[in-house]
């Protein structure tokens, strides 16, 4: 993670006409390749998954604990409603 971090950083300081990122996982090798600052808004997509995926979880979480320790019970179908749009686009927070 600290490398991708470095990565990002270096990108952000950097004016590059081709990008390339790399992910080295099981032997296996994905390359995502984006021309800046054209696709800017792709790369930022592409780069910040893991915070989109870290905020559905913390407001999954959030919301549990309302209706759980707090006894609001309308915040479980507040979660279910949540939990359904996150299956529909193949997202799984847990």
């Amino acid at each position: 993670m600290i490398l991708l971090s470095g990565m990002i950083s270096l990108a952000k300081t950097t004016k590059f006409n081709h990008l390339w990122r790399s992910i080295i996982t099981n032997n296996m090798k994905a390359t995502l390749e984006f021309n800046l600052p054209e696709e800017q808004d792709e790369f930022n997509y592409a780069t910040n998954g893991f915070n989109y995926y870290h905020a559905l979880y913390e407001m999954d979480q959030w919301l549990r604990s309302e209706y759980k320790y707090n006894g609001k019970e309308e915040m479980y179908e507040v979660r279910e409603k949540l939990r359904e749009i996150i299956s529909e686009n193949n997202v799984k927070i847990e």
